[in-house]
Formats: structure tokens, sequence, C-alpha cells
């Protein structure tokens, strides 16, 4: 069960080794700043990382894409970096590496061989598989408006488990000796939760076997479509010049974050769906310096880790900002309403 897990972890002792880019921002880690804050009952963390700075300021319009090397294919990376082949259960090879720009003393990529575009549709099942292959793991996926740097090329990221604020909490909330489950969790229908506080649009997947979370993923996401795909902003100057000019309409996936995760006691399989409404808040496009907060919400972030790259912004954010900027990114009341209600409509989905 642990064979990929020991390999790869042997793989970045010996990459560090090396004395390479991933080296010296492992290293930096020690010198990253923390806060630590409260929000909605939830003991949440703020980073501040200058070696993340390509991924909170990445561009990525069609433009910008189009132009560079993508950083997950091959000829794309630096000459230290290491990949190590898996060949999942449904025949998708992947690539797992050293995230060189880590937020976690263990971080990894896990990129499709193959360079395809950002999508969860078909992948869940190798997501799960990995969930199970890396026990000590939590799988994450980052939709392609969603925090995503390399949007243009299908991947899975991995962090230590129980790095995560929202992980943990869901897991205390699960267990049977939780007091206080029903605060953190609301049940929806058998399986499906939603999570309460700090971001809305939030929903935690519970499955004994991978089959079931695949049809439990599938009947979550009718109901995501069933709250339709509007925008609830116009696009900005600013926000064009970062992220491209298409629509909501003109994507192919509903804007999400998901993070997968085996339960080591109960041997379930976890998955959290964040459903997003916007890639970044309205302050990181802020014309005016002392508004601007640069921050790019992603599967971290939305599990209770922010992670900013600039002294300013972390000084600036404090808890009050923090929740503000995560409701605003994620699924709005009404959306969550109506998606809620498709769900509680159901008594089977099969």
């Amino acid at each position: 069960m642990q064979q990929l897990q020991d390999t790869i972890e042997k793989m970045l002792s010996r990459e560090l080794n090396l004395g390479g880019r991933a080296s010296f921002n492992y290293n930096a880690l020690s010198q990253v700043k923390k806060k630590e804050m409260t929000i909605d009952g939830l003991n949440v963390r703020l980073h501040f990382n200058p070696a993340r700075v390509a991924s909170v300021m990445a561009k990525v319009d069609e433009k910008t894409l189009r132009e560079r090397k993508c950083f997950l294919c091959p000829d794309g990376l630096e000459s230290m970096q290491q990949s190590h082949l898996w060949k999942c259960s449904g025949d998708t090879e992947y690539f797992l590496r050293v995230n060189p720009f880590p937020i976690f003393e263990r971080h990894f990529t896990i990129s499709t061989a193959v360079h395809k575009r950002q999508e969860m549709k078909g992948h869940l099942s190798d997501m799960l598989e990995f969930a199970a292959l890396l026990p000590a793991y939590d799988i994450f996926y980052n939709g392609p408006k969603c925090g995503a740097s390399a949007p243009d090329h299908m991947h899975f990221q991995a962090c230590p488990k129980d790095s995560l604020p929202v992980q943990k909490a869901s897991d205390r909330a699960l267990s049977p000796l939780s007091e206080d489950g029903h605060d953190f969790l609301s049940p929806l229908f058998p399986g499906i939760y939603r999570i309460n506080g700090y971001v809305r649009g939030a929903y935690l997947l519970v499955s004994s076997t991978g089959d079931r979370m695949e049809k439990l993923f599938s009947f979550l996401m009718e109901a995501r479509a069933a709250a339709g795909y509007g925008r609830s902003m116009e696009l900005s100057a600013s926000r064009i010049f970062w992220e491209g000019d298409r629509r909501i309409e003109d994507e192919w996936e509903p804007r999400m974050n998901v993070l997968s995760w085996r339960d080591g006691f109960s041997a379930e399989f976890r998955t959290i769906v964040y459903f997003r409404e916007e890639s970044r808040p309205a302050c990181f496009f802020e014309e005016d310096p002392q508004k601007r907060i640069l921050i790019s919400p992603a599967s971290v972030e939305m599990s209770g880790i922010a992670i900013v790259s600039s002294a300013d912004s972390f000084e600036k954010l404090d808890a009050g900002i923090l929740s503000s900027v995560m409701k605003e990114v994620s699924l709005s009341e009404d959306k969550c309403a109506v998606v809620e209600s498709f769900i509680q409509g159901h008594k089977t989905f099969e």
C-alpha cells in the first residue's frame, strides 16, 4: 500500500540534496511568517511565503498560457527536477514530482503524462486511487479558474494529512466521540454534508467505496448545475488582464476546488467539494494600493490556510478581511439554496 508513498518521499530527499531551486525553497519554509486566527469557530492560518509569488500572481489568460512553456511537461522542468511515472488502474499515467514552490514540508504535484486541460471529469477515480496509495496525504485539485496556475495541464497536488484545518475539523466532526459535529457539519443526504462557516458552498462527501464516492460526486454536480452558472459580477479591465475575458458560460466545468483523503480509522473516502463564484476577490484587482490585497484562493485557502507572497498583504489581512474574501469567492447564498434544495428533494439518486 505504501510503496508509492515511500518512493516519492525518497525522491524528495534526493532532490533536496541536489541544492537546486526546490532545496532553496524548502529550506526557506522555516522563515515563513504565520498568523493564527479564528473564523466561524475554525482555527485558520495566514502564511507569508515569498516563494509562492509565481502561484499567487499567476497570469492565466489564454495568451500567456499559449506563449509560455508548460512547467508540468518534461521540456518545461528545471534540470534538477525528478519524476516518478505511475499508471493508475484506469490506465492514465501520471508524473509525481516534488513541488518546487512548497507550502508544506512535503508537497508534491501529480500531473498527467500527456498535456491536456485541467478538468475533473474522468479523473475522480484517479484522485481516489492516489488518496488510497498515499495514506499520509490529502490530495487536492484546483479548478482551471480556481487557483490552478497550470489550467492547461491536468494535475493534482498532495500535502501531509491533517495540515489543513477544514480536513481536520471534518474528521473530528465525523468521529463517534465528537460532541460538536453538528455545529460544523449538517447532513443533507446519506453521505453528503454541508460544511458550516468559513466558506459557503462547501460539501463533504463520505463513502466506504470509490464507486459510491463517484456516484455521490456526480449527484452533487447535478445539484450544482441546477443552480446555473451565471457570473455574479462584471469583468474589470484588471481582471481581464490577469485571467482573460472568458465568461463562465464558456468554461468546461463548474468553478470548484476538490480535496480528497482516506480516513485512517474508518477507511472511508472523504471528499470536500468547494463550489466557487469567483477566482480571485475584488481586492486583488484594486487600483488603490492602500486597498489592494494580493490573495488567490485555491484549495489550500478554502481549507483554512491562506497564502500571500507580499509582506504588505500579510500585514493588511486579519480575520475580518479574510472571512470577507472567502465568502466573496465562495458560491452565493442563493445558489447554495438551490443546490441544497435539489439534494434534499431526492430520496435516492440511483
